[in-house]
């Protein structure tokens, strides 16, 4: 991305908060006119084994967000 003159944004600098941000938009197929982070930039970088770790990612999340509901109700 250094190469054609685009870097990452100034608040994705630190602890990684921005991981979900960029899973999601490896993820959906339909690339949404408002998002956070510079989507049509990311897409042609990822490769199929960082679309997969995103899809395990979220769905880890997912999961996780579910078995704790269900152990703290």
């Amino acid at each position: 991305m250094a190469k054609e003159g685009k870097s990452s944004p100034d608040w994705d600098k630190g602890i990684g908060a921005s991981v979900g941000a960029y899973a999601v938009a490896l993820v959906i197929k339909k690339i949404p006119p408002h998002s956070i982070i510079d989507t049509k930039a990311e897409k042609p970088h990822a490769r199929k084994k960082d679309v997969f770790l995103a899809g395990l990612f979220l769905s880890s999340l997912v999961l996780f967000i579910t078995v704790a509901g269900i152990f703290m109700a």
